[in-house]
C-alpha cells in the first residue's frame, strides 16, 4: 500500500487530492491518507492548499526518482 501511494504521487505531473490518490491506488481514502502522512513525515512528498483542497506532490529533491522511472533506468 505504502509503495503504491508513493508511486501514484511520483508518477503524476500534477498534485493530487487524497481522494484522487486513493482512487488511483485502489485504496480507501483513510488508508491512502495514512500513507500520505507517512510519506510526508519521511520527507518524500509534500502537501499544499489549493482551490481543490489539500493536494499532494513529490518533493523536489525526489524528482530524480520520477526522472529514472520515465527514462526506464532504475
Amino acid at each position: 500500500m505504502y509503495t503504491k501511494v508513493f508511486e501514484v504521487v511520483r508518477d503524476t505531473d500534477t498534485p493530487l487530492t487524497k481522494e484522487e490518490v486513493a482512487k488511483k491506488a485502489g485504496l480507501p481514502t483513510a488508508k491512502a491518507t495514512l500513507n500520505l502522512l507517512r510519506l510526508k513525515e519521511e520527507g518524500k512528498i509534500d502537501s499544499k492548499e489549493s482551490e481543490r483542497g489539500v493536494v499532494w506532490y513529490l518533493k523536489e529533491e525526489h524528482e530524480h526518482e520520477k526522472e529514472r522511472r520515465t527514462s526506464g533506468r532504475s
